[in-house]
């Protein structure tokens, strides 16, 4: 509510003591006292992709990758989307690792019962990953215990 917020702006401004000028805007895009204060409108000759365009394009770019050593050896597989093109909780294994990958970041899941070289070597890979598709070195990667997630 433009209230809500109008009087919110009035309560720190008279708690902090501010000298600045509130100014209060209408839904007007080109309010001269707004555009004014950032030193003019401009034209946007790029309004950038649509929301929902975005959104699909990132959810296709996430891809999840089991990490199993059960016998052994480690290997990394690749998990296919469900039927509607989604990961689920119940994707996931207690016994094993998970590299989540979501294109700005990496999520190393562990099982409760993952074994020592899966939990080791699940965050060795995402490193890896990282160098092998050509990801920023500064990618950030964030382990998640089973039961941990929020």
């Amino acid at each position: 509510h433009q209230g809500d917020g109008a009087g919110i702006t009035h309560s720190l401004h008279n708690d902090r003591g501010a000298r600045g000028t509130i100014t209060l805007m209408a839904e007007d895009p080109n309010n001269a006292t707004f555009w004014g204060a950032l030193g003019g409108q401009i034209d946007v000759t790029d309004a950038g992709e649509d929301d929902d365009a975005a959104a699909a394009a990132a959810d296709a770019e996430t891809k999840l990758f089991h990490v199993d050593g059960d016998d052994g050896h480690i290997k990394v597989t690749e998990v296919p989307k469900n039927a509607d093109g989604h990961f689920t909780r119940d994707m996931l294994d207690s016994d094993d690792a998970f590299i989540l990958d979501v294109g700005s970041k990496l999520y190393v899941w562990t099982g409760k019962t993952a074994s020592k070289e899966e939990k080791r070597e699940s965050m060795a890979h995402a490193q890896h990953f990282i160098a092998d598709t050509g990801k920023p070195n500064n990618t950030q990667v964030e382990r998640v215990v089973e039961n941990g997630e929020t």
